[in-house]
């Protein structure tokens, strides 16, 4: 996974804060908090973009990764 502040470049981000961002992505990318899927013919996966770390590992060579995006008007937060 990349870590949040290496879209940016870490440099980007105060110093300040920076050990606050580290501690969380290390609780947030804990091995019980992971999900592995591993590819068959036929399957679909759909994930909330708005809470969910991802990160595609290239386990399917030769083979066409398919994407579709679907973006709801509404923005209401289903948990608060």
């Amino acid at each position: 996974m990349n870590r949040p502040d290496s879209l940016a470049g870490r440099s980007a981000i105060p110093r300040w804060l920076r050990p606050f961002l580290d501690r969380l992505y290390r609780h947030a990318t804990r091995p019980e908090f992971r999900c592995r899927h591993r590819w068959r013919a036929g399957d679909l996966v759909i994930w909330d973009n708005r809470s969910t770390l991802h990160f595609a590992v290239n386990d399917y060579d030769g083979f066409d990764r398919l994407l579709y995006r679907t973006t709801f008007a509404d923005d209401s937060r289903p948990f608060a």
